[in-house]
């Protein structure tokens, strides 16, 4: 209507002419020249709109993608990179108390959360004591898989470490099975059979084999599968006690296992006979040491901040097949960069253990019967 109202319009208008231009323009529609009639001005307004429209959304697509890879990014590598500190922290130092590293790195976690909490940063549960009495039990496990897990990864390669981890999920599935009534599809059983198989002839192909480190990961298995099985009855007893009558968040989680974890793992550093012995230890004179020990407390943090934000991002599945696809450069770099020494045989356990991970992931996400 624009274009044809001022091509009808008498001359003696014409000092109104460039305002109404300018204020069409300022729209995004042709310049007034161009306006013939009112048909070529809906097809030109029309155009502009699809133009438009077109570019946003493809912007908005982009900065999907761009968050994807982003958090995707930022998770694997707080993911991976906890693993290797931590190896890196127990095997490369020469210090002796590993229960007491554990507690200071449990107390470094704490400070990054109340701090986060202080700033505004993030929110959480406050502490009540109704909260302790359901969560307590849970938290024992929670301990004793962080312990098993050092302990274990201070004895045993990093790439033994993710194939023997697997073995959690066949204790965590026969749970399943027991204890909810959920059944699986045949891929399901033959990804743990797999997963079985790479573990048995990577351990017996293993030149760095001590019967010690095995047994801590094979118990660290066990608390680890506990801690999945109970937590579900767990998160449904502690809605009843929360102020919203909902379930603990993310860093509400962190923040009570954190808290209740640091005495336990003040007893488990004076049982074992670290305290107060590890405050004489030689590697804390090394600032390299004290520094990889509080960034490995640092990015067990952060890795609650990249899973969140990986999450908002994408979807479950892609979650769990992310952190499965992981692994394997997780592995590779675990051999590389501490001088594994391997043959050819357990370098094939390895990667078909690997492999059943990221088929177990797929197979468990299509493969769920209640």
């Amino acid at each position: 209507w624009g274009g044809h109202w001022i091509a009808s319009k008498p001359k003696k208008d014409a000092p109104f002419l460039p305002r109404r231009r300018r204020a069409m323009e300022s729209r995004g529609y042709p310049s007034y020249p161009s306006l013939q009639s009112n048909g070529n001005l809906v097809r030109q307004a029309h155009a502009i709109d699809v133009r438009t429209t077109g570019s946003k959304g493809t912007s908005e697509a982009e900065k999907s993608r761009r968050g994807q890879i982003v958090s995707g990014s930022a998770y694997c590598f707080a993911s991976a990179g906890m693993v290797l500190m931590n190896k890196l922290v127990l095997s490369s130092y020469d210090f002796h108390a590993p229960n007491a590293l554990l507690f200071y790195q449990t107390a470094v976690c704490l400070a990054l959360v109340m701090i986060s909490k202080v700033t505004g940063m993030v929110k959480t549960e406050p502490l009540s004591l109704k909260i302790v009495k359901v969560w307590f039990p849970v938290n024992l496990i929670f301990v004793g898989m962080l312990w098993s897990s050092f302990i274990s990864l201070q004895l045993v390669g990093v790439a033994m470490v993710t194939v023997l981890k697997n073995l959690a999920n066949i204790i965590t599935i026969c749970g399943d099975t027991l204890i909810y009534n959920r059944r699986y599809n045949v891929k399901v059983w033959l990804s743990l059979f797999l997963m079985v198989v790479s573990a048995v002839c990577g351990s017996l192909t293993d030149l760095t084999f001590t019967s010690k480190g095995y047994v801590y990961q094979l118990l660290n298995c066990c608390f680890t599968a506990f801690y999945s099985l109970h937590l579900r009855s767990v998160m449904d007893k502690v809605k009843t006690v929360t102020t919203n009558k909902s379930s603990l968040s993310e860093f509400s989680m962190v923040y009570y296992n954190n808290l209740l974890s640091l005495p336990l793992m003040f007893l488990l550093a004076w049982y074992f006979g670290e305290i107060p012995g590890a405050l004489q230890e030689s590697a804390l004179g090394n600032p390299w040491f004290v520094c990889a020990a509080t960034f490995s407390g640092v990015l067990g943090f952060g890795i609650s901040f990249a899973s969140l934000w990986f999450l908002s991002q994408t979807t479950a599945t892609t979650y769990s097949l992310v952190g499965s696809l992981n692994k394997i450069p997780l592995a590779v770099l675990g051999i590389l960069l501490f001088n594994t020494p391997t043959t050819i045989s357990n370098l094939a356990s390895i990667f078909v253990g690997l492999a059943a991970g990221v088929l177990f992931v797929r197979a468990k996400q299509t493969g769920v019967q209640k």
